[in-house]
């Protein structure tokens, strides 16, 4: 386009060459873009503007973002999931995979997924038993940098601080029995 000439996209061009763009509501020198819920100005080089955007570590970092919450979204309307959960309440003992107390849920589900009859509840469930339940492991991992980054022993380099944690949760033996040779001394300092 020419010097000060303002570019007016065409919906239906940028529509088909970039599917997740739409009018933006704030004028003819914006896009939006539905995947990262953004209004991108294209009044200087049009296409170029959109190409970069989508390009852009925002863009994908916004879109990744909408895009888990949006799969959330797809377990269905809460009404129905409630109807699924009243009718798997309602069920017949003898209708359900047996269950001890004690025993893992993923064989439970697994073998509830092969039941017709819930088809939200149990993705649902699924992806509520890939939740982490407590952040234990990573206060341990925490607690475990903290007695070895202790401040008598600044001059610990990155690598040195890597091959203690890797020695503490990889070796089956206890870090105080682990007989430290000058082999591991030599790869710790290089």
């Amino acid at each position: 386009h020419q010097e000060g000439e303002t570019v007016k996209p065409l919906p239906r061009q940028l529509g088909n060459e970039f599917k997740c763009v739409t009018v933006s509501k704030k004028g003819d020198d914006y896009a939006r873009f539905t995947a990262c819920n953004t209004d991108v100005s294209i009044g200087s080089c049009g296409r170029n503007d959109l190409t970069r955007h989508l390009t852009s570590k925002t863009h994908l970092a916004k879109a990744e973002a909408i895009s888990s919450t949006r799969s959330i979204q797809n377990f269905g309307t809460v009404d129905a999931i409630q109807d699924e959960f009243v009718d798997y309440q309602l069920m017949a003992h003898c209708s359900l995979p047996a269950y001890k107390n004690g025993m893992p849920v993923d064989p439970y589900w697994a073998a509830m997924s092969k039941k017709v009859r819930f088809p939200t509840l149990v993705p649902l469930a699924f992806a509520a038993l890939s939740l982490q339940h407590s952040n234990a492991d990573p206060e341990r991992c925490f607690s475990s940098l903290k007695k070895i980054q202790r401040d008598d022993r600044g001059s610990l380099n990155k690598q040195a601080i890597n091959a203690l944690l890797s020695l503490k949760y990889n070796s089956k033996t206890p870090c105080f029995k682990t007989e430290i040779t000058s082999d591991m001394c030599a790869e710790a300092r290089k």
